[in-house]
C-alpha cells in the first residue's frame, strides 16, 4: 500500500490466477521462481527503484513497529544498489543468522557485503573476507573459502603485516587438507609456522604450532603430533586461551589414541568437554568427528554408535556441513563393515550426490561404494576406483591411500585368474608398518594373504570367531573358507546372505575346479548376475520404469497384466532400497541401466 496504492481488483485477479497467496498478513508469490521471473522482466532501472522505495519503507516500517528482518532489508538493499545500506546491514544480519547456526545463511551474506566492498579500504575488505572464509569452511564451500583465504593473503602481504599473513598460511593449510591436497596442505602449515617463529611468541604461533600438530597426526606422523601438540598445550595454557588448548588437546589425544594410548580417548573426550563448555562449536564438531572415525578404525563399532547419536544431534542444532558429512561417511564405512550392505549403499550414494562435498568426505564413502559393486558384482566398481584412488594420491593420507590398495588387492583376488598384489603395495605397507597403524597394517596384510603373498610384519590371521566378535561377517566369510566343509558351507551362506554375489560365485568355482563336493549351488544365474538380486523380468521393468513410464504403459510394452507389472514394480523398489519410482531410477541410471 505504501509503495503501490494497488486497486482491490488488481489484489483479486492475481490472487485467483495463483501468482500471489494471502498469509493474514500480506501478500507473497506463491514460489521463488515466480517472483525471480516477475523481477527479471522489470528493466533495470525500475526493479533497483522499486527496491529502493521498499527499502525505505521497510526501515520506516521497523522504526514504527517491529523490527524486520535484517536479511529481508539486505536483499532490497542489495538490488536497489545501495552499497552504504549493504555494508551497514548485511555484517549485521550475518552475525544474526550466526547466533541461530545459520552459518551457511552468514556465508550468504557475507558475499553480499564483498559485492559492495569494492571502495573499502583494504582492512574493511579483509575483515569481510576472513568472515566468509570461515563460515565456508563450516559449511563445506572449502573452494569459497580457499578462494576467500587467498585474497585476504594478497591483502596482508600487501599491508606488510607478518602476523596475520602467518594466519592466513595456516588457514590456507586446513583447507587445502580438506579438497584433499596434502602436499599444499604441508607447504602452507610449514611457511606459517617459520614466519610466525620470527615474532616473539604469541597466539597465531600457538595455532600454528596446533595446525602442524594436527597435519602429523592425520598423516600417521604420532611422534611430530604429540611433540607439536605438546607445545602448543603449553602456550595455550601460558597465554590462557581454552580455544587453543580444545584444538591441541583434540591433536594430541587423536594420534595417541590412533597410537593406542590408551589416554588418547580421555584426552579427546577432554578437548570435547572443553569445547562444549566454551561453545566453541568448530571444535566440539571436529571431536565428534574423530571419535566417531577413530573408533569405526579401530573397529569399537559400540563406542562409534554412541558418538554417532550425540554428534548428530549436535550437528542438527548448526550449519556444520564440513563434519557432517565427514561423519555421514563414516557411518556408511561402519554400515558396510558390519554387513548392513543396504545401509552403507544409502548413506554412500545420498552423501555422494550433494553438491560440493569435499575430498576428504567423498573418499570414503566412494570406497563404500566401489567396494559393495565389486563383491556383488554391479558395474562401474573400475571407473570408481581409478577416481577414488586419484583423490587419494592427492590427499596424501595413508588411510586413504591402504584403503585404495586394499580395494585393489580384492578387486585382483575376485579376478579368474586372481591378479598380483596392485603396484603401489610394497610402498603404501612399509609406510604402514613404519608409522605403527595398526589397522592399515591388518587389512594390507589380509589381502596379501589371500593373494598368496604373506607378509612378514603385521598380525597372525583373525579367525573366523574373532571375526564375528568384532561384528564383521563378511571376513568371518572369507575365513570360514579356509576350514573343512562344513565350515566352508557356512562361510558361502554368509556371503549369500550379504549379497556378495560375485564372490559367492567365484569361490564357488574354484571350489568346483579344485574338486569339492557338496557345495551348494548358490543362487539362480539369471538373479546372481543382476544388479541388487533383480531376476532378468524385474531388470526390464526397472529399465521402463526408469523411462518414466506408468505401471499400465509398461504392462504394454510387457506384454503383461498390470497386476502383474505393479508386484514386479513393488519388488524392484524393495530390492533396490528406492523409497520411490525416482529413487528406483537413479538406481538404474548409477548402474547403466538408463
Amino acid at each position: 500500500d505504501a509503495i503501490l496504492s494497488p486497486r482491490p481488483e488488481d489484489i483479486a485477479a492475481a490472487l485467483s490466477s495463483g501468482l500471489l497467496v494471502a498469509d493474514g498478513r500480506g501478500y507473497a508469490f506463491r514460489h521463488e521462481l515466480a517472483r525471480i521471473a516477475v523481477e527479471q522482466a522489470l528493466p533495470a532501472p525500475l526493479a533497483a527503484a522499486l527496491h529502493g522505495r521498499v527499502l525505505a519503507a521497510l526501515r520506516a516500517e521497523g522504526r514504527r513497529a517491529e523490527p524486520v528482518a535484517r536479511t529481508r532489508l539486505v536483499h532490497h538493499a542489495a538490488g536497489a544498489g545501495d552499497s552504504a545500506a549493504v555494508l551497514e546491514l548485511a555484517p549485521e544480519a550475518a552475525e544474526e543468522a550466526v547466533s541461530h547456526g545459520a552459518h551457511r545463511e552468514a556465508a550468504s551474506l557475507f558475499a553480499v557485503a564483498l559485492a559492495h566492498a569494492g571502495g573499502q579500504s583494504p582492512r574493511r575488505r579483509v575483515a569481510l573476507l576472513e568472515q566468509r572464509a570461515y563460515r565456508c569452511y563450516l559449511t563445506d564451500q572449502i573452494e569459497a573459502a580457499i578462494e576467500a583465504r587467498l585474497s585476504a593473503l594478497a591483502i596482508w602481504r600487501t599491508l606488510g603485516e607478518v602476523e596475520p599473513e602467518g594466519r592466513t598460511l595456516r588457514w590456507l593449510s586446513r583447507l587445502s587438507w580438506f579438497v584433499g591436497r596434502g602436499e599444499d596442505a604441508e607447504r602452507y602449515a610449514d611457511a606459517a609456522a617459520g614466519l610466525l617463529q620470527t615474532l616473539p611468541p604469541g597466539r597465531e604461533l600457538a595455532w600454528a604450532l596446533s595446525n602442524r600438530s594436527q597435519l602429523d597426526m592425520l598423516s600417521n606422523r604420532m611422534d611430530r603430533a604429540v611433540t607439536h601438540g605438546a607445545q602448543a598445550i603449553a602456550m595455550a595454557r601460558s597465554l590462557g586461551d581454552d580455544e587453543i588448548l580444545a584444538h591441541a588437546l583434540n591433536n594430541v589425544g587423536s594420534a595417541r589414541y590412533l597410537d593406542r594410548d590408551g589416554a588418547g580417548r580421555a584426552m579427546l573426550e577432554e578437548s570435547l568437554r572443553l569445547s562444549l563448555e566454551r561453545g566453541y562449536g568448530e571444535h566440539v564438531a571436529r571431536a565428534y568427528a574423530n571419535l566417531v572415525s577413530f573408533a569405526i578404525t579401530s573397529r569399537d563399532y559400540a563406542t562409534a554408535l554412541r558418538f554417532v547419536d550425540d554428534a548428530m544431534s549436535y550437528f542438527a542444532t548448526a550449519d556444520f556441513d564440513s563434519w557432517t558429512h565427514h561423519s555421514l561417511a563414516w557411518q556408511a564405512r561402519m554400515a558396510f563393515e558390519q554387513g548392513a550392505w543396504e545401509r552403507a549403499e544409502h548413506l554412500a550414494g545420498n552423501l555422494l550426490a550433494r553438491y560440493g562435498v569435499a575430498a576428504i568426505s567423498r573418499i570414503p564413502a566412494m570406497l563404500v561404494l566401489c567396494r559393495l559393486r565389486r563383491r556383488r558384482g554391479d558395474p562401474g566398481a573400475d571407473r570408481l576406483l581409478e577416481e577414488v584412488a586419484d583423490l587419494a594420491r592427492g590427499s596424501g593420507q595413508l588411510n586413504h591411500r591402504a584403503a585404495v590398495v586394499s580395494a585393489q588387492a580384492e578387486a585382483a583376488w575376485l579376478r579368474d585368474p586372481p591378479g598380483g598384489l596392485p603396484s603401489e603395495f610394497d610402498e603404501v605397507f612399509a609406510e604402514a608398518v613404519t608409522s605403527r597403524s595398526p589397522r592399515e597394517i591388518e587389512e594390507l596384510a589380509f589381502w596379501a594373504r589371500q593373494l598368496g603373498h604373506p607378509v612378514s610384519a603385521g598380525p597372525e590371521p583373525a579367525t573366523a570367531a574373532a571375526w564375528a566378535a568384532r561384528g564383521c561377517p563378511y571376513e568371518q566369510a572369507l575365513a570360514l573358507l579356509e576350514g573343512e566343509a562344513a565350515a566352508v558351507r557356512q562361510g558361502l551362506a554368509l556371503l549369500d546372505g550379504l549379497g556378495a554375489r560375485a564372490v559367492s560365485r567365484q569361490v564357488r568355482e574354484r571350489l568346483r575346479v579344485a574338486g569339492v563336493r557338496g557345495v551348494a549351488r548358490g543362487p539362480r544365474a539369471s538373479t546372481a548376475g543382476n544388479p541388487a538380486g533383480l531376476t532378468n523380468q524385474e531388470v526390464k521393468v526397472l529399465r521402463l520404469l526408469a523411462t518414466g513410464l506408468t505401471n499400465a504403459e509398461i504392462a504394454g510394452h510387457l506384454g503383461r497384466s498390470e497386476k502383474t507389472v505393479d508386484h514386479h514394480v513393488s519388488a524392484v523398489l524393495r530390492k533396490v532400497g528406492a523409497r520411490s519410482r525416482a529413487e528406483a531410477a537413479v538406481f538404474a541410471s548409477r548402474i547403466g541401466l538408463a
